[in-house]
């Protein structure tokens, strides 16, 4: 197994205000108004830029207004990290506000993208974690903000603490590899080369997609659970569910599909999983038009050493007609 890095940001009440405002101008945050004055600027907690009239968030801070500020380093860590491929865990549309070759800046509202919340005595603890996308098991980050309850209504004095460590490597020896790919037809017999991607197809048309082991596969007692599925554009600035917990979601007029049998178990080899995705666009959010970028497809999976664990259960739906 590969080890994993990890992480923290952990923010606490105190008596100065939390991060720093010697920011480099590129990883600078907007705080406030286009026209916030500077002293709105101090009562928000923010710096202010005399010389580029400019109110920006502390780094590596929780703000006064209720979000997680920080930025995460490539260097940071025991292996070099891509800032570009970071987001939010099980929430791929939460990413970076700033990302520069070497580091990526994000702010998050504390009730946004998933973040938890714990009370431990009179504290109020929030939590998110950070991965490296597309790598599967090698980075994350834990980031939490810590606030005395009596603070969370005024929000004021708090400070940050800001530190990478990694974890001792697993001990164990082997790798996995889980591949998605798209078939040619729903037979799923033969499939398209890389060199063929990205596909053109007709709106409503459907792909055949499958997530599968790498073969030979290295345990055949292993059991592929695929949990999550999302489209969304290069640009990133939507997000789709196609698959809720292995099965359709439940919002989509043209629900991804996936083969069940007659108990509503999937029927896919168990080291296999197949759906179809009913092709459509996202609409352009500065045209409200549908944009002709290309579509990505991203899968959460687990690896299973018990497959009555990695088992989904789907609702079968049937379509009726009245006679």
């Amino acid at each position: 197994m590969k080890s994993f890095t990890s992480g923290y940001l952990h923010c606490a009440s105190s008596q100065a205000l939390p991060g720093k405002c010697e920011t480099d101008r590129s990883l600078r945050v907007d705080c406030g108004q286009p026209s916030i004055s500077p002293q709105e600027c101090v009562n928000l907690g923010c710096c202010y830029d005399e010389q580029d009239s400019m109110c920006f968030y502390r780094l590596n801070a929780c703000s006064l207004d209720g979000h997680f500020v920080f930025s995460v380093k490539a260097t940071e860590t025991e292996v070099p990290i891509d800032p570009s491929a970071l987001l939010v865990k099980g929430h791929p549309h939460c990413l970076p506000v700033v990302i520069t070759p070497d580091t990526a800046v994000f702010k998050i509202g504390l009730k946004d993208c998933g973040s938890k919340m714990k009370v431990e005595g009179d504290m109020v603890i929030y939590e998110v974690e950070l991965e490296e996308a597309h790598v599967f098991g090698d980075f994350s980050l834990q980031v939490q903000c810590e606030y005395e309850a009596s603070d969370l209504m005024p929000a004021a004095n708090l400070r940050s603490l800001y530190s990478v460590t990694n974890r001792p490597p697993v001990v164990a020896l082997g790798s996995f590899r889980v591949l998605m790919r798209i078939a040619k037809d729903s037979t799923f017999t033969s499939f398209l080369p890389e060199d063929q991607l990205p596909l053109s197809l007709p709106l409503r048309k459907a792909a055949y997609v499958e997530v599968t082991i790498a073969q030979p596969s290295p345990d055949p007692t292993l059991s592929l659970r695929v949990r999550d599925c999302f489209a969304y554009p290069v640009s990133r600035h939507s997000v789709w569910t196609l698959l809720y917990d292995g099965c359709p979601n439940p919002l989509d007029d043209m629900r991804s599909s996936v083969p069940v049998d007659n108990h509503g178990k999937t029927t896919s080899h168990s080291q296999v999983r197949r759906f179809d995705v009913k092709t459509f666009a996202f609409v352009d959010p500065h045209t409200g038009h549908p944009s002709m970028e290309e579509i990505y497809f991203y899968c959460w999976v687990e690896i299973c050493t018990n497959d009555a664990a990695c088992a989904q259960q789907c609702t079968l739906i049937c379509a009726c007609t009245a006679i």
